[in-house]
């Protein structure tokens, strides 16, 4: 994480004020809170009062809330905003029920978790993360939305750390993050701290998707302004040099064949590799990338990599990579699809994240481990399942 935390950091460094507030207004919103609230939270200590201030806008407009009691079973109540509870209670997910803590330790359990975040932090942050996730989930400080609490505090967190915040409302619904926080335990939060790690990283993806041009006053932009800034930002940015990303493409080539082949249980064609030399073609391909919802930028190069599955059915994989969003970053975004040629699927495609501040090897291997669970998200909701 340390790599792309610099990354962001370099980023966000090169940014204007005007452009830096935009990205605090969407960063508030993935966090689900107002403006004014993030900024709060951003500048306060760990402390008991931040937890209560989340729990607050948690809560907010709710005079009512469903919690589970120390058996299990659902009861409506009073919401009790910025309160920690009073009497036993559980953490209850789906069908699971834990006996969360005890009334008399929580304040005291609390405050250990927040007293270590510096340190913890500073060490591994998103150990910390799924650390603040999984207590407070046990916790159940409050009478109800804990976890979103949970997520909105490893979120403040994150961005401490210099990492991008987690869409908090995506997450709290996602059913592997569920899944996740239920397997998850005090000596083995494994499942969870990986479930954040590509939570963070596909952030980061978005981020870089979604950044614009770096004017410093919007409200007199034209098109012609946004287009010069934009081809300026993209000259001086910071790229993956091309034998890395040849080589990076080169190895991604075999592996899908092979992973996509074993999963489907029928042999991939050989790899078709084409390197679009048109813009007009370039554009085509964003376009298309843009509906799997994914954004390239036309203007740099783009590699879209097929691969035709046997027995006449019509599909093909494809692996498309190229500039992420408008370009500005230096960052390569490659996403996974499994459609017939040209087709737009359901849902937004995986999406992996390549940067210039992560060693070569450290970035082949982490995109070996992103594929397995493309993969499982391209089979879950692809063609072949129609």
């Amino acid at each position: 994480m340390r790599e792309l935390a610099a990354f962001i950091g370099r980023i966000a460094a090169g940014q204007s004020a005007a452009a830096r507030a935009l990205v605090d207004e969407r960063d508030a919103a993935r966090a689900g809170l107002d403006a004014n609230t993030w900024h709060a939270v951003r500048a306060a200590e760990l402390d008991l009062a931040l937890l209560r201030t989340l729990h607050g806008a948690a809560s907010a407009g709710q005079d009512v809330a469903r919690r589970a009691r120390s058996d299990g079973q659902w009861i409506v109540g009073p919401a009790s905003a910025r309160q920690l509870r009073t009497k036993p209670q559980a953490f209850r997910l789906r069908d699971h029920v834990e006996l969360a803590w005890p009334p008399g330790a929580l304040k005291g359990g609390l405050v250990r978790l927040l007293r270590d975040a510096h340190a913890e932090l500073a060490a591994d942050p998103v150990a910390y993360a799924a650390r603040v996730v999984w207590s407070i989930s046990r916790a159940q400080p409050f009478i109800a939305r804990n976890e979103r609490v949970a997520l909105m505090l490893a979120s403040r967190c994150l961005h401490g750390a210099g990492l991008p915040g987690l869409p908090v409302e995506d997450v709290e619904r996602d059913p592997p993050f569920i899944a996740a926080l239920i397997a998850a335990t005090a000596e083995d939060r494994g499942a969870l701290v990986r479930y954040l790690d590509a939570a963070i990283w596909d952030a980061a993806l978005a981020w870089a998707e979604w950044l614009g041009a770096p004017l410093a006053e919007p409200s007199r932009w034209t098109l012609a302004d946004e287009h010069a800034a934009l081809e300026d930002a993209r000259r001086r940015a910071s790229r993956i040099p091309q034998t890395e990303l040849d080589a990076l493409l080169a190895g991604a080539a075999r592996q899908v064949r092979t992973a996509m082949s074993a999963r489907l249980g029928a042999e991939l064609g050989p790899c078709e590799d084409h390197r679009p030399a048109e813009h007009a073609q370039r554009l085509a391909v964003a376009v298309a990338s843009a509906h799997r919802g994914r954004r390239l930028c036309p203007h740099e190069p783009i590699a879209v990599l097929r691969w035709p599955v046997a027995g006449g059915l019509g599909v093909e994989a494809a692996l498309v990579a190229g500039a992420a969003g408008r370009g500005v970053t230096g960052a390569i975004a490659m996403h996974l699809a499994l459609a017939p040629r040209d087709a737009i699927g359901p849902g937004t495609a995986p999406g992996f994240l390549a940067i210039v501040d992560e060693p070569a090897p450290v970035r082949a291997a982490r995109f070996e481990r992103w594929l397995d669970a493309a993969i499982d998200k391209v089979l879950d909701r692809g063609p072949l399942r129609a």
